[in-house]
């Protein structure tokens, strides 16, 4: 669930069905690797007739989604098809998936890596500064492993290696002062420099899998990006 910022978050629901960020980006990674799929056969008519279909996905969601004023992509657009203006983890997303211009995407990875952002231990669902935030919250400003481990490998994809370690390893740091070098499903987004070990979010799930699979992906991108000079695990270009 998302909050506009300008109004009682306590009513500001978004009206009508919202289409989310992160989803965008989804359909423009399938529509770019469906193209990949149809030159692979030979197919090159409909390899075209895809990628065009991405490149007009890639403008339109530059010219609906992005916040001047915040020099960030909205977290959705409402039944009316107006930006929801709530600073989220969501948009961080678009980076992994490539829809991202890569003009903007500077001005994204230092947005996500703001103090009212990035706790210390990672990523916040939204920003500390958003009257809805609750770092106890399920959505409304806790940390999910796995969302951050997307946008790490999409800071790589941009080449932002440095905001993509400082990621990386806070959820790293974070499973050694657990004690047991494993995060779970969400942990509370209070800042790093408040407790010694993240504070729990009660009845997250541990273990899951795909938490446990965020260490796994930023171990992973990161030896790759050593190991090569550069992260090509899911690069996108259209």
């Amino acid at each position: 669930m998302v909050w506009t910022s300008d109004t009682d978050y306590r009513t500001a629901v978004p009206e009508g069905p919202i289409a989310p960020a992160e989803v965008q980006g989804y359909y423009y990674d399938a529509l770019v690797r469906a193209a990949d799929l149809h030159a692979e056969f030979g197919e090159e008519t409909e390899a075209e007739s895809l990628r065009e279909r991405a490149r007009d996905l890639k403008r339109s969601f530059d010219e609906q989604f992005w916040l001047p004023e915040r020099e960030f992509y909205a977290v959705a657009l409402d039944g009316g098809n107006e930006p929801v203006d709530c600073v989220a983890t969501n948009p961080g997303q678009c980076l992994w998936s490539g829809v991202v211009p890569e003009d903007r995407a500077d001005a994204v990875v230092d947005r996500l890596v703001a103090d009212d952002m990035f706790s210390g231990w990672g990523i916040r669902t939204i920003s500390a500064d958003h009257d809805a935030y609750n770092p106890q919250s399920y959505h409304l400003g806790s940390v999910w492993p796995h969302d951050n481990s997307l946008i790490v490998l999409g800071m790589l994809n941009y080449d932002r290696p440095g905001a993509a370690e400082r990621v990386a390893e806070g959820l790293f740091e974070a499973a050694d002062a657990r004690g047991n070098r494993r995060v779970p499903e969400l942990f509370a987004g209070f800042e790093r420099d408040r407790t010694a070990v993240p504070i729990e979010y009660g009845v997250a799930c541990e273990p899951q899998a795909w938490a446990a699979g965020a260490l796994l992906v930023c171990h992973a991108a990161l030896q790759s990006r050593q190991d090569n000079g550069r992260h090509e695990v899911s690069q996108r270009t259209a």
